[in-house]
């Protein structure tokens, strides 16, 4: 079983609809909406495939649709992601090898954004840029406060 890509499976304008609901931030920007749906390429994998080590190179990002995907890092269950997440994108953006492996737990849908492209929408539109960069800053905060413990 391997995950397989399609470009034709889910039409632009329900990419871009999806991306309109998961990304509230980016509703000023729809032409770049429009961008990141057009490069999107659909991708389908079922339960128990992998969808990338830790360590591989990061060549896109995933918008998940349906389904969910566990993150592990060091052989540890982290986490399970499911439908509005976007998996790979610290990667993408940081230029950096994955750092959790992803496997689908069940069938799973999602939008595979390569980085050039990503990266290109980025350049593109400053401020949808601004506040990608902001929404990846919360989510990182937020991770921190979690796992921060007293010092008293």
């Amino acid at each position: 079983m391997t995950a397989a890509l399609a470009s034709e499976s889910t039409s632009l304008v329900e990419r871009v609809l999806f991306l309109y609901e998961m990304l509230p931030f980016a509703r000023d920007h729809v032409g770049a909406l429009v961008q990141l749906a057009q490069l999107g390429a659909e991708l389908r994998a079922d339960g128990g495939v992998e969808l990338w080590r830790e360590g591989d190179p990061a060549d896109n990002a995933l918008f998940l649709l349906h389904g969910q995907v566990r993150a592990q890092v060091a052989g540890r269950a982290d986490a399970i992601f499911g439908p509005g997440s976007v998996l790979g994108g610290l990667d993408v953006v940081a230029a950096a090898p994955r750092w959790f492996t992803a496997t689908a737990e069940d069938a799973v849908v999602a939008m595979a954004v390569p980085v050039e492209g990503f990266i290109d929408v980025l350049e593109d539109s400053h401020d949808l840029a601004r506040n990608i960069l902001q929404a990846l800053a919360k989510a990182l905060i937020s991770a921190e406060q979690s796992v921060m413990k007293p010092l008293w």
